[in-house]
């Protein structure tokens, strides 16, 4: 099994390669007829299709093919936390100097992926550092495999899943509401409405519409349950591939490949939406991305761990439970603050123009204080759990053998 996914390690690279020069050339085409986007965001996201797919996939694929070539890969050096966040910071006062200038559709790409990338390997070195001092040995290509499969395997098969759940969901809910009394005429009405209400023009009709109990309900068990549910099991096979290949996965590799898998999903993310804030809000979304990545590493970790019990300790079902439901409930909390926030925002749009404070409640006070909180804890658990994990685990000093040819010496061998 060490071979094939070797062999899909190479495959999946090179596709990805492949696939993002053809998305950048239809993103391309469709900014040239006018996507209403800027230069500068243009250009943006371009580069990013391009990051994604050539360094992150070209870097899985060349991983993979030294692997099954039996070609060592270097360790991977002690990772200093502090060095992407100060660097992080000139960049970004740099970005939002230049951002609105002549040289902002050719300097801002650049700026804006190395800011992406950087709070992720931040938070890898926040969970990895400890358990390396402790004897966890890693090699570089175990970073560059593992960060691209959140970055790419793990995006693209949550985007399909989730839009498969979504689907279901509506026929359902449409089914449903059918059968109820007056059901049929209630969807018409509705889906005439829709057609009726033109968004560019007049977004606030539109939100007004579907600003509804019903609707709100549902989105939020969406965002707080399904998507959750559905991300930390596509950002967390890695872990289970590996462990299914390997006998000797530890406790704390386990849940080093997950909070780099989580770290590469949050890459993905910040590329785009960072992107799309350009130029008024992009700072901002950089830095809430950036946060988000400690939810995003830290949640995969804990279903890493969970993996891992139910590997190794399949007679001790509810160790699996626990750490996987902290994991998504640590995933569907955020989600549920982050839109809370949202809903906030929209009801300040519908609300009474004339005096635009009285439609933002307390809730964005609340919400806003309680994400500070739950990162703030996020932070202090990713920090902490792996000096836990070094102390408990009995660490051999090997690397994850998915990505070696043969398993390397225990330490002091």
């Amino acid at each position: 099994m060490q071979k094939s996914l070797q062999s899909a390690a190479i495959v999946v690279g090179i596709a990805a390669a492949i696939s993002s020069l053809v998305a950048a050339l239809f993103f391309a085409v469709a900014a040239v007829v006018g996507n209403g986007q800027t230069p500068a965001a243009t250009t943006t996201i371009l580069l990013s299709i391009l990051a994604l797919g050539w360094g992150m996939g070209l870097g899985m694929a060349l991983s993979g093919w030294r692997a099954r070539e039996g070609k060592p890969s270097p360790a991977l050096p002690l990772m200093r936390p502090w060095v992407p966040l100060l660097l992080m910071v000139p960049l970004l006062l740099m970005g939002e100097f230049i951002k609105g200038g002549a040289l902002a559709p050719i300097l801002i790409p650049p700026i804006h992926v190395v800011v992406s990338l950087l709070p992720a390997l931040a938070v890898a070195g926040i969970a990895i550092r400890p358990l390396q001092r402790a004897g966890m040995t890693m090699r570089l290509r175990d970073l560059i495999v593992n960060l691209a499969f959140g970055a790419l395997v793990a995006t693209g098969l949550a985007i399909v899943v989730e839009g498969i759940a979504s689907l279901s969901a509506l026929f359902a809910g449409a089914a449903g509401a059918m059968l109820l009394p007056g059901g049929d005429e209630a969807l018409q009405e509705l889906f005439q409405a829709v057609e009726q209400v033109t968004v560019a023009e007049d977004p606030t009709q539109f939100l007004s519409m579907v600003y509804s109990p019903a609707l709100v309900l549902a989105l939020g068990i969406v965002v707080a349950v399904i998507t959750p549910l559905i991300e930390e099991v596509c950002k967390s096979l890695g872990v289970l591939l590996t462990g299914s290949a390997w006998p000797g996965l530890t406790r704390s590799h386990a849940f080093a490949l997950g909070v780099l898998a989580g770290a590469g999903f949050s890459l993905t993310e910040a590329l785009f939406n960072g992107a799309i804030g350009l130029p008024d809000v992009w700072a901002g979304l950089v830095a809430l991305r950036g946060g988000t990545a400690v939810i995003h590493a830290l949640s995969t970790g804990l279903m890493g761990l969970a993996w891992y019990e139910i590997l190794r300790r399949p007679a001790q079902p509810l160790r699996f439970a626990g750490f996987a439901a902290a994991g998504i409930c640590l995933h569907g909390f955020w989600n549920t603050l982050g839109g809370l926030n949202a809903l906030t925002g929209i009801q300040a749009m519908i609300g009474d123009p004339a005096d635009p404070l009285a439609s933002i409640s307390g809730l964005a006070v609340v919400t806003g204080g309680l994400l500070a909180m739950t990162f703030a804890v996020a932070l202090v658990i990713l920090v902490m759990l792996p000096n836990r994990l070094a102390q408990e685990s009995g660490l051999e000093g090997v690397s994850v053998p998915c990505h070696e040819p043969v398993p390397l010496a225990r330490a002091g061998e």
